[in-house]
C-alpha cells in the first residue's frame, strides 16, 4: 500500500534513461557488427620481396589497411638492417598465407654455374 512519506514508483523510465539505453544499445550493435565483418572478411597482410636473398616475406595480420600500412616502414628497415637489397612492398587483404616466408628459386644464379669436370 502506497503512503505519503514512501516515494512513487514509476515505470515509466525516464529521458536520460531512455538516452543512455539508446547509446547503448547503438554501441553495442555496432561492435557486434563490426565484430562479425571482420570474422568473415580477410585480414590485411604486408607482402615483401627481395631480390637478394630471394624471399617472399608476409608480415601480419593486420585489422585494416591503415594499420598494415602504419607497420610496413619498421619491416622494411628490419629487412635493410640485415642486408636485403631491391625491396618491394606491397599490401594485402587475403586470408592467412601457408607460408609466412617463401624462399624463391634463384634462377640467375643457377644459369651461371658451370659444373666442374670430373
Amino acid at each position: 500500500m502506497y503512503t505519503a512519506n514512501q516515494p512513487k514508483l514509476s515505470l515509466q523510465p525516464s529521458k536520460k534513461n531512455c538516452t543512455q539505453y539508446k547509446a547503448f544499445a547503438k554501441t553495442v550493435m555496432k561492435n557486434f557488427f563490426s565484430g562479425l565483418f571482420s570474422f568473415f572478411s580477410n585480414p590485411w597482410w604486408v607482402k615483401i620481396t627481395t631480390a637478394e636473398p630471394s624471399c617472399v616475406y608476409y608480415f601480419g595480420p593486420f585489422d585494416d589497411e591503415t594499420e598494415a600500412t602504419r607497420a610496413k616502414p619498421g619491416y622494411v628497415e628490419d629487412l635493410q638492417k640485415e642486408g636485403a637489397l631491391q625491396i618491394q612492398t606491397s599490401l594485402h587483404n587475403i586470408p592467412e598465407p601457408t607460408e609466412l616466408t617463401v624462399e624463391l628459386e634463384n634462377t640467375a644464379s643457377r644459369s651461371t654455374m658451370v659444373p666442374v669436370g670430373s
